[in-house]
């Protein structure tokens, strides 16, 4: 909660004559007028005088802020409501000392036009906590309570540690509308910054952190329309707070008495002309923001053309030569005067900030490749006086590819270092090269994924030797691998495969070709060939003797085995692998720490959470301080460090780590890189254990998309996108787009001619699954039935335990419920022996057992499994997922049969919390919903 005088925002209409203090249009400019109002209260009293006198403005503009500072200084209402037309009115009754709630009001800390804003104090035997109650003035208009209510509702969905907190909320006892909120000891970024004399990068890391904030809010369709100074805190420790959502509003809100409220020094054009407002709004405001912390000056007004002067040209000396280049471009694209100009959210503004900082190419900045090179340069000052085949490779790759290169792979350096010595090579690289240099007119706007295709098409046409073709053909499908494309890489290598055999290539660098392409054909998700090229190169590495290159093929043929369930070969070749990655490389190389997040994952896989935790955090720790945050190698690990956070239950720890990971991924990687779209579907599946539906279709909306655009109608890969979006779709109650992309689904694994067959029989489970839900019996038990392929590995378990439960439940709506318990006793017997217990599956099975006795009769033993069903899957889901509230919508129906009407309202408002922000209004669970409040008789809000 802000702590602030006279900081009220405008309402403002385009075309109606403002009114002055003494209620009269004048002939002075207004918006200057406003804008040195915020300008000058920001100032503290005792310097205001010299700041007048040195102001260069006119003397009636100067002599009418002298007056409208001095009102300020006790009383701002009486020109802000002038301002707006209304006439001020008496001064009402304090609440000061006073109780709301437990909270006692100390103190007024701030007040505005609508209202006052306390400080709070609350006191218990067992804590303290000061809190800033903002309490609606009893004199404000219907508008302004509105918009009060409003603000507590938006604050609600809010929870972010960049965003003060909403604590509660509600009525005095005179009926003024209040809200109970973190009191920040902070003041405003700007006078904080200048105070502390805070370096520039600390600040800019600052505006980056707001960026952040506001983009979440954004994420949650809330525009702030008011971000400015005194509206970002500081607080003590250092870390800046986003507060006063008083004039937000929801982006699918339409209510027009919502007033178009602002602060004119911080406003963008659209808000100014009255037009409607959208996230570039904010975007707007955070440029405006960034520029002052920049220059430690207030936004001056606009040029002619509705644009802000470049911040290089309001300070001279040293911060200007600072200033020019990327920092003007970035504040001149947040407050471009067209809103489809700036940037596309807030979180890529955040983005391009970062990439400053780290001195890589912002995306502010024009395409050209001398700007890309300059900036490589200044990252990597040995690397840029380095041999001509690495300048070579680095432009290859661009600024992209640069971070991309796996140093975890001693064996490429030893390529790379054999590479330069073959002229034909070299020649090869040099040529590619000019394909980028924009002198010759090719290479405008050229990507690095682009540039990469053109250096396959000029390989296949090149007089190379066996060495030397395998040298570029490895080079350029790791380049394809580190962009995210492992189709095109294993294509890439298969096509010229008899390369592994040739007596004219080093064991080395058949081990690397073999080995990178285990690398494409794991990612592709085809684990049988993955597993024979590894096991191929493996071979040979140990014959050779080489020994690094055996302790790196070893992790990834261990990584391949996991990843096809099979834990005890996966685990004994892992261990065998950290063990000579430990001797080869050293207990604490960022080589060793990837093979020791590989086992770590592999543990996580077989449930063993509690070995694999230490073991993630020493591979992560050592990995951070063994390489820069942006490689790639970094990267990877912590998409395994996230699934294993998110496993552990800490999802706030997850979803940080995939946002750092595609913070890195979108700067360094193609848009539609498969590594992108890999990170969407992380996130996606953690928003959705967390319960936020929307947010997760909207991240595997972004794979999807992705994968759509990159992959073969046919590949295995876009098969777990179209399985995902159908599984969502499946939840919220789409029945029609859930069989469509379960089918799309299965048809492409089923045509695989080496599918992996526990990925069939989970497709075809989940296309039965869904049509046994629809009503299609028949058709869903035809799938249902399919046979699960004989083996003992984990996914196969898996999904002989789904089949059971699915079974069971066919049985219990359409078949013979004796059927359906032994299903369910061969569920719980496959549960039981593999330690799935307080698993999702264990309570699916509880809920159908509790259902089955309900239909007998046995009304006591079906809550008291319908209870344990309940409390297992929030432990293993949270109390948002979507099937806790079935479960207790279960509970609400059974203890209204029993007239347990209180017990009953209790369950149904816990299912009312859940279920109408998830599913659609005509889906199953709403309807039933719906029914049973209505035959509840008691209000319906419980």
């Amino acid at each position: 909660m802000t702590q602030q005088t006279g900081q009220t925002a405008f309402a403002t209409r385009s075309g109606e004559p403002a009114a002055l203090a003494d209620g009269t249009a004048g002939d002075i400019d207004l918006d200057q007028l406003e804008y040195l109002f915020h300008k000058g209260s920001e100032i503290p009293e005792e310097q205001r005088h010299a700041w007048l006198s040195a102001l260069d403005a006119p003397s009636g503009i100067r002599g009418r802020l002298s007056a409208l500072l001095e009102a300020d200084t006790s009383n701002t209402r009486g020109w802000l409501t002038s301002r707006l037309g209304v006439t001020a009115a008496p001064a009402e009754h304090s609440l000061l000392h006073e109780r709301l709630g437990p909270y006692r009001l100390a103190r007024e800390i701030g007040r505005g036009g609508t209202g006052v804003v306390y400080l709070g104090e609350r006191e218990s035997d067992e804590f303290q906590q000061q809190v800033a109650i903002k309490v609606m003035s009893t004199l404000a208009t219907p508008a302004a309570e509105r918009q009060l209510r409003r603000e507590r509702q938006l604050l609600a969905s809010l929870e972010h540690p960049g965003i003060a907190h909403l604590y509660g909320g509600g009525d005095t006892d005179q009926g003024q509308p209040y809200i109970v909120m973190e009191y920040v000891r902070g003041a405003p970024i700007t006078h904080a910054c200048r105070e502390r004399e805070i370096p520039l990068r600390t600040r800019i890391k600052m505006l980056a952190d707001v960026a952040r904030a506001t983009h979440f809010a954004h994420q949650r369709l809330v525009i702030h329309r008011d971000i400015k100074p005194a509206n970002v805190l500081l607080r003590e420790d250092g870390r800046p707070v986003l507060l006063d959502f008083s004039v937000a509003m929801h982006t699918e809100d339409r209510d027009e008495q919502i007033q178009p409220w602002f602060t004119p020094a911080y406003a963008s054009p659209e808000q100014r002309r009255g037009e409607s407002v959208s996230t570039a709004t904010d975007i707007y405001s955070l440029g405006l923001l960034l520029f002052e912390l920049l220059t430690d000056r207030a936004p001056p007004p606009l040029d002619s053309a509705n644009k802000l002067p470049h911040p290089s040209r309001t300070v001279t000396g040293r911060r200007a030569r600072i200033f020019r280049g990327d920092l003007d471009l970035i504040v001149a694209r947040a407050t471009s005067p067209n809103p489809s100009s700036r940037y596309p959210s807030a979180e890529a503004l955040a983005d391009d900030l970062e990439r400053y900082l780290a001195n890589r190419p912002v995306l502010a900045a024009p395409e050209n490749i001398p700007y890309r090179l300059r900036k490589f340069a200044a990252r990597n000052p040995f690397a840029a006086g380095a041999a001509l085949v690495v300048v070579a490779i680095a432009s290859l790759a661009g600024w992209r590819l640069a971070v991309e290169r796996d140093r975890a792979l001693a064996a490429e350096a030893t390529a790379l270092h054999e590479a330069r010595s073959a002229e034909a090579a070299t020649t090869f690289l040099v040529d590619l090269f000019g394909e980028a240099d924009p002198s010759t007119g090719r290479g405008a706007n050229i990507s690095p994924l682009e540039l990469v295709g053109r250096g396959v098409q000029r390989l296949r046409k090149a007089a190379l030797s066996d060495r030397e073709r395998t040298r570029m053909l490895t080079t350029l499908a790791r380049l394809y691998n580190k962009l995210g494309q492992p189709t095109e890489a294993a294509e890439l290598l298969q096509a010229d495969i008899r390369l592994a055999a040739s007596s004219t290539v080093t064991a080395r660098e058949r081990v690397e070709l073999l080995r990178e392409l285990a690398v494409a054909l794991d990612r592709k998700g085809d684990f049988k060939h993955s597993e024979a090229a590894a096991r191929q190169a493996l071979r040979i590495s140990e014959s050779a003797g080489l020994r690094q290159a055996t302790a790196i093929t070893r992790a990834q043929l261990g990584l391949t085995l996991s990843r096809q369930g099979n834990i005890s070969n996966a685990e004994n070749v892992l261990r065998q692998a950290v063990d000579e990655h430990t001797e080869v490389f050293g207990a604490k190389s960022a080589e060793t720490a990837s093979a020791k997040g590989y086992l770590a994952d592999l543990l996580r896989s077989a449930g063993r959470l509690a070995e694999a935790g230490p073991l993630m955090a020493d591979a992560v720790a050592s990995m951070r301080r063994a390489l820069p945050p942006e490689d790639q190698k970094l990267i990877s690990l912590l998409g395994f460090h996230a699934q294993l956070l998110r496993e552990l239950g800490d999802r706030t720890g997850a979803e940080q780590v995939l946002q750092e990971m595609l913070a890195h991924r979108k700067a360094s990687l193609d848009p539609n890189s498969d590594l992108i779209a890999s990170v969407h579907n992380e996130l996606g599946m953690l928003y959705h254990q967390d319960g936020r539906t929307r947010d997760a279709i909207n991240q595997l909306t972004k794979a999807l998309h992705i994968s759509e655009a990159t992959l073969a109608a046919d590949d295995p890969a876009l098969a777990i996108s179209y399985n995902n979006i159908a599984s969502l779709s499946e939840e919220i109650g789409d029945y029609r787009s859930a069989e469509r992309f379960f089918r799309k689904a299965l048809g492409i694994v089923e045509q695989q001619r080496e599918a992996h067959p526990p990925v069939i029989a989970m497709f075809r489970q989940n296309l039965g699954r869904l049509l046994m839900l629809a009503g299609r019996a028949d058709e869903s038990k035809h799938y249902l039935e399919s046979p699960v392929p004989p083996g003992e590995t984990t996914e196969l378990t898996d999904t002989r335990i789904r089949q059971s439960i699915h079974l069971a439940e066919w049985h219990r709506r359409y078949g013979d419920p004796a059927e359906a318990v032994r299903w369910l006793d061969d569920a719980e017997s496959l549960v039981a022996q593999h330690g799935r217990k307080n698993s999702t599956r264990h309570a699916a099975a509880l809920r159908i057992r509790g259902l089955l006795e309900k239909s007998a009769g046995n009304v006591e033993v079906a809550h008291t499994l319908l209870i344990e069903a309940y409390e297992q899957l929030v432990i293993a889901r949270g109390q948002r997922y979507i099937g806790t509230a079935e479960i207790a919508l279960e509970l609400a129906e059974l203890e209204l049969a029993s007239n347990s009407i209180e017990e009953a309202s209790r369950w149904l408002a816990e299912a009312a919390t859940i279920i109408p922000s998830v599913v659609s209004p005509n889906s199953p669970l709403a309807i039933k919903l719906a029914e049973i409040q209505a035959r509840l008789p008691l209000p319906r809000n419980g």
